[in-house]
């Protein structure tokens, strides 16, 4: 093992990506036109609805890594930093999620907006992730065990697919806002990451690294705010937006063996 050096490796991870609880927000803002006149304008809207996406999602996961290492004088002890890259590529869903909504109408006459919204598919994904490492280390003969912490970035897409929005009017379940609508949006986020793992040099100028890293990134929360047009039936058509709120929680785990070359 040298006293000190840069290397660069790629070999391959096991990853576990938790998705954890998430929020969703919908209201609704619609104008009510009867025969091509307005009758009554209606909101309606409800406490965010908390949901777990589904549980933890393993993968494989494509690792490489760069770096710099150094003993301290006269010591067992070192010090270093490595910058690695990880391919995740875990996506959680649920499908049909239903938000109650409570509203109300300025026409007594067309009833009290009370109904829900329904999203198809809500999905978070989490893509490339990037950690920068400053790390401790002690050696042992021809290796060096090691701990460290720093940012990260990460790619986080989150999307509401397909949604719908109803109330009640007269009795009467109505498909207020009409055709489905899709809302996707995708974020890099700095986090936080930490990372423990041992190596072992096969040469003076070959190792392999087995490691442990963790990675948070920040929460993400993206907004809606969507017009929609519905020409309904029997005369009666709508028109108004889409308002709401989704998040983007995410954290993930990964074991990764790389095989790295010294210089």
């Amino acid at each position: 093992m040298p006293d000190q050096a840069f290397f660069v490796g790629a070999g391959a991870g096991y990853s576990f990506t938790n998705f954890g609880s998430q929020s969703v927000y919908n209201k609704g803002i619609s104008n009510v036109f009867m025969n091509g006149s307005q009758v009554a304008n209606g909101q309606a809207s409800g406490p965010p609805v908390q949901t777990y996406l589904s549980g933890n999602q393993s993968n494989p996961s494509p690792v490489v890594q760069l770096g710099y290492f150094q003993r301290f004088p006269n010591s067992d002890w070192l010090w270093g930093g490595k910058a690695s890259y990880a391919y995740v590529g875990s996506t959680s869903s649920v499908q049909n999620l239903v938000i109650p909504q409570y509203g109300s109408s300025s026409n007594t006459s067309v009833s009290s907006f009370n109904g829900y919204s329904v999203t198809g598919n809500y999905s978070v994904t989490l893509g490339h992730q990037m950690s920068f490492m400053p790390f401790l280390g002690r050696s042992f003969g021809k290796g060096f065990v090691y701990a460290g912490a720093g940012p990260s970035v990460s790619q986080v897409q989150a999307s509401l697919n397909n949604v719908v929005g109803y109330a009640t009017l007269n009795g009467k379940l109505t498909d207020i806002s009409g055709s489905p609508q899709s809302f996707s949006s995708t974020n890099w986020l700095v986090g936080f990451a930490a990372t423990a793992g041992v190596t072992y040099f096969l040469t003076p100028s070959w190792f392999m690294d087995l490691s442990y890293g963790y990675s948070q990134p920040g929460g993400r929360t993206s907004y809606v705010n969507s017009p929609f047009y519905n020409p309904g039936s029997g005369g009666m058509s709508f028109s108004g937006s889409l308002i709401g709120y989704y998040t983007a929680n995410v954290s993930s785990h990964m074991i990764a063996l790389t095989f790295n070359k010294s210089f």
